[in-house]
């Protein structure tokens, strides 16, 4: 009986993360945080003729969806893009 540990069989559509897709991942994490704006909610001044708290959610809203395009451009599961015969044929190797 052999001791050396098996990887797990990850399935035919998983594949180990890359380290650019990781790197997106935090980042999607870090703007869950900068969501909360605890700062700006007492502050009265305005930032380009706006209040700086709406000023704050436009940018913050323009940044969100760069890193949600970048996320999709580089994190998207391959898998769901192949056609629907060529995904049909790979679930039924998986099967076998």
């Amino acid at each position: 009986m052999s001791t050396a540990r098996r990887e797990p069989d990850r399935g035919p559509h998983t594949a180990p993360k890359s380290a650019p897709s990781r790197l997106l991942f935090a980042l999607l994490a870090v703007f869950f945080l900068l969501r909360y704006d605890l700062w700006a909610q007492s502050d009265d001044s305005f930032l380009l003729g706006l209040p700086i708290a709406f000023t704050y959610h436009i940018l913050y809203c323009l940044a969100a969806a760069v890193v949600l395009f970048l996320l999709v451009r580089h994190a998207w599961p391959s898998h769901l893009d192949a056609p629907e015969s060529q995904a049909h044929l790979d679930t039924e190797d998986a099967a076998r």
